[in-house]
């Protein structure tokens, strides 16, 4: 899947929560903190000085312990930030009400371009929030919930937003996430009603007739992977 990245901006690297806020505090506009060690409270941290950032556009949260509560500090910051257009998450434990609080951000979000949350057991519950936000969500066009077990309860909730509400998601990667041929026919016919979507992807789910899936033009663009 081709990723929004704003390619315009370079990372700048922390280590530590300290060196993350302090890179935060001095203005940079492309924070990364993958794996280094912040938790909750680290998170609660980062999204107070998010608030009102005017310069970060870029965050890199993966692989540290932001739990639930995190997800609930970024999803208030989502609420006040004005200039955020990536976020980060990938294996952050945020977990299905950590989703949910994300997703109450993304209502009242208008900046926010790319979300990438794979790897964080939001099950179908999670995924069912993430997808009713976005009918009320109109900047968000990359969506990356790969390996969340989403079911095809989770396929169902994206299908009916994106056939009947959302006409700003371009990319959502869907990848590994226990998806049968059902939810994979679901995603299928609301493709037919959304001229937005340019990538679907359903790598490595349980879908067997791939064949079936393309006989509309409007979806050959899914990508079934493995």
């Amino acid at each position: 899947m081709v990723e929004l990245v704003l390619d315009d901006l370079d990372w700048e690297h922390a280590a530590t929560l300290g060196e993350a806020l302090g890179l935060i505090r001095s203005g940079k506009a492309a924070v990364e903190a993958t794996g280094a060690g912040i938790d909750e409270d680290g998170v609660l941290q980062i999204a107070k000085l998010l608030e009102n950032n005017e310069t970060c556009r870029k965050l890199n949260l993966s692989a540290n312990n932001i739990g639930e509560a995190g997800g609930q500090y970024l999803g208030g910051m989502l609420k006040k930030n004005k200039v955020l257009e990536y976020l980060h998450l990938w294996g952050a434990k945020i977990g299905p009400l950590g989703a949910s609080f994300i997703g109450d951000g993304l209502k009242e979000n208008s900046t926010l371009k790319s979300l990438a949350m794979g790897n964080n057991d939001i099950a179908t519950m999670g995924a069912h929030t993430l997808a009713k936000s976005l009918r009320d969500n109109s900047a968000l066009t990359f969506l990356d919930i790969s390996e969340n077990e989403c079911g095809d309860g989770g396929a169902l909730a994206f299908a009916d937003t994106l056939k009947d509400f959302n006409r700003t998601l371009e990319h959502l990667d869907l990848s590994d996430n226990e998806i049968t041929e059902f939810g994979a026919r679901c995603l299928a016919r609301a493709l037919k009603e959304n001229n937005v979507i340019t990538e679907l992807t359903l790598a490595y789910n349980k879908i067997t007739e791939k064949e079936n899936m393309n006989e509309h033009k409007k979806i050959a663009w899914i990508m079934f992977g493995n």
